[in-house]
């Protein structure tokens, strides 16, 4: 315990708190994250994922705000910052790299990318389009159960434990229709929370990797990721994904690849998606050992 908060401190006061709060002093105190044997606030998120000078930051100054605050710092949007603080937790405590400028995003990719290296053959190119041509080449026809990641009375994110809950009730239903227990019909009808796609049986309708202006781009990458390069000419099921607002179990129905053969034509694209993946790769190698829980949504203390 010791240890951790040494390692933590410095990192943490490196970065000025990035505003007076205003907010109810309760809040800001609140505890988010518990990782090894340490609990982290609301304040040591804000110090670390906002500058001074953040417009988000600078709006909380304002005691207005405090009850926007406080559905803030619940939300689901949060929740992912503080899942993101607590990588960038495990990555400044565990390695010889020290915090520099840039939002909490960046600094984290300057670790992650440090060993990548400035340009890849052909053949490494070709192997990482090989591990899932349809990322590049192709579409999905799907239909989706998909719950809100967010409590619909009080409007605050799921806590990890609800979380946790939904991905073994949607791991069950799809051995339970992989099973043919249990239909995708009855599935959806029971277990889908998102009233458009349940009166369609479902059917979300043809998803390419690109399609990020409608989708998830978490859950997109989910999807399509390791598809290999064969096609497969029966439905199959992905999932539980879970996305930063949904939690999705998706029935591909079909699989359409297109224009494969040239892959000079998308070396650019291919190129991010292998460093994202080595990104990715980079970070569970620092994560794999960490304990850690988040603690939201923030539970009201009895007065």
């Amino acid at each position: 315990m010791f240890l951790t908060l040494l390692l933590a401190a410095p990192i943490l006061a490196q970065n000025e708190p990035p505003l007076a709060p205003a907010s109810p002093k309760s809040d800001w105190s609140a505890h988010v994250l518990t990782q090894g044997e340490t609990t982290y606030t609301v304040a040591d998120v804000f110090r670390v994922a906002f500058a001074s000078d953040d417009p988000l930051a600078q709006a909380y100054r304002d005691p207005n705000t405090a009850e926007l605050f406080r559905l803030y710092i619940n939300s689901p949007r949060f929740y992912e910052i503080v899942r993101e603080f607590s990588d960038w937790l495990a990555v400044f405590e565990d390695s010889e790299h020290e915090p520099a400028q840039g939002t909490m995003r960046e600094q984290l990719d300057r670790v992650l990318e440090a060993d990548q290296p400035t340009d890849f053959t052909m053949p490494e190119l070709r192997a990482h389009y090989l591990k899932s041509v349809p990322e590049f080449h192709g579409q999905l026809q799907c239909s989706w159960i998909r719950v809100p990641l967010i409590d619909l009375k009080t409007g605050f994110a799921l806590s990890q434990d609800a979380r946790n809950g939904l991905h073994q009730t949607l791991t069950q239903v799809g051995d339970r229709i992989m099973a043919k227990t249990l239909t995708w019909e009855e599935a959806v009808l029971t277990y889908s929370q998102d009233p458009i796609s349940r009166k369609r049986n479902g059917a979300a309708g043809i998803l390419s990797r690109q399609s990020t202006k409608n989708f998830e781009v978490s859950m997109l990458k989910q999807l399509f990721a390791n598809l290999g390069f064969k096609r497969k000419s029966d439905g199959f099921l992905r999932g539980p994904i879970f996305g930063e607002k949904w939690v999705y179990l998706i029935q591909v129905e079909a699989l359409h690849i297109f224009g494969t053969g040239d892959i000079t034509q998308v070396a650019d694209e291919i190129e991010l998606s292998l460093r994202e993946s080595m990104r990715e790769q980079e970070l569970r190698n620092f994560t794999r050992k960490v304990t850690r829980k988040i603690l939201l949504p923030i539970q009201s203390k009895k007065s």
